[in-house]
């Protein structure tokens, strides 16, 4: 149970969601098929990764806050750093293992995912702390990549493609600045410089506050 939490599904099963309508509307009579549910559950798997990776890589800054301590179940010590690296190469291979079944295009889009996921997280290279780079992982991570994913697995790549990845991209940015909203405090306290925080410096050094 422990390591479904550290995956938090309830913060992205509704992005997830829209692949079934989507396979309905580009293969009507691929809706109710195995490559539906193998395109489900490979994004889910490969999304699950993504947050679950984020919160080892945050879990030393995560302690000092109470509210996102209890929310992370690798700085509440609920899980070990191991073991959650563990969970997160299990999610990786077997979500890669599902779309190597499809097409090697949709595979591709898979490690892509796999790889923004990683960068976006790593405290090596941190690009959820980068202005606006964090924005533009962030579609990539959680929006374009499980669009492709599902697109390629039934239709191949053409001009339809480009009006339903622009729908995707307001959606996906305001998720993010939302979270960079909501941990503001903690982004600020730990010299954390999204986009959020940038934005917010050049407000008030403009308004004469700073």
């Amino acid at each position: 149970m422990n390591f479904i939490r550290l995956s938090r599904i309830p913060e992205y099963y509704h992005v997830l969601l829209l692949i079934f309508p989507l396979i309905f509307v580009i293969s009507p009579s691929n809706f109710l098929t195995t490559k539906t549910a193998i395109i489900f559950c490979a994004n889910l798997l490969l999304t699950a990764f993504g947050y679950a990776f984020n919160d080892i890589e945050d879990a030393d800054f995560d302690y000092h806050d109470r509210e996102k301590r209890n929310r992370n179940l690798i700085a509440s010590s609920m899980i070990t750093k191991k073991h959650g690296y563990i969970y997160c190469a299990i999610l990786v291979t077997t979500g890669l293992f599902l779309l190597s079944f499809i097409n090697s295009s949709v595979f591709i889009m898979g490690v892509i995912l796999v790889i923004v996921g990683f960068f976006y997280s790593w405290n090596g290279y941190k690009l959820k702390s980068k202005p606006l780079i964090d924005l533009l992982s962030h579609v990539i991570f959680l929006g374009e990549m499980q669009f492709l994913i599902t697109y390629l697995a039934f239709r191949p790549l053409e001009m339809l493609v480009v009006p339903f990845l622009m729908i995707i991209v307001p959606f996906s940015v305001m998720n993010e600045i939302l979270q960079g909203i909501r941990d503001f405090e903690i982004d600020r306290s730990t010299n954390i410089e999204n986009t959020v925080q940038k934005g917010s410096v050049n407000h008030f050094w403009q308004s004469g506050n700073i």
